[in-house]
């Protein structure tokens, strides 16, 4: 969702769901290997993920588990495969279990991406302006330097001419 906090890695994006106003601070993986039988070989298994709306998660939510809305998992838990955690909950240890319930924090109150996307663009706006002013300047001076009408005059010419040589 465009207004989840994400500082972790996602590697199987299109199997986790995350709802609005999550703030997810734990890598989320969706796949894990089957173990070593002396009959069977190695497999990879894959499972979706879902984390509702307005969760906190700082632990590990494992394959296949489901996070409900406005819950939060503690840091260092680890939430079992195909666990269910549910409601307004707040899941701690390892195994992750459900230790009450969880009231609404206010730090999930500020956490909206949209000023930082915002920001984000207008850096990246920025950024192409100014480049796209430095390369016309180049280009202008590197052709006036190639026609011969750059003044021996101005006061920066043996620099520029370092500068362009440099550059090309």
């Amino acid at each position: 969702h465009p207004s989840t906090k994400l500082d972790a890695f996602i590697r199987e994006f299109d199997l986790v769901n995350i709802g609005a106003h999550t703030k997810v601070e734990c890598n989320l993986v969706c796949r894990c290997f089957s173990s070593w039988d002396s009959d069977d070989s190695l497999r990879l298994r894959f499972r979706r993920i879902q984390v509702g709306r307005k969760c906190v998660i700082r632990g590990l939510v494992g394959i296949g588990a489901c996070v409900g809305d406005f819950s939060y998992i503690e840091r260092l838990a680890a939430v079992p495969e195909g666990a269910q955690v549910p409601v307004k909950m707040y899941a701690k240890g390892s195994p992750a279990l459900c230790h009450g319930e969880y009231t609404q924090p206010e730090e999930l109150d500020s956490v909206s991406s949209t000023p930082n996307i915002i920001l984000f663009a207008a850096m990246k706006l920025f950024a192409i302006l100014v480049e796209l002013y430095f390369f016309s300047a180049c280009t202008h001076f590197g052709q006036r330097m190639l026609e011969g009408r750059l003044t021996a005059r101005f006061r920066y010419t043996v620099l520029l001419y370092w500068f362009i040589i440099l550059l090309f």
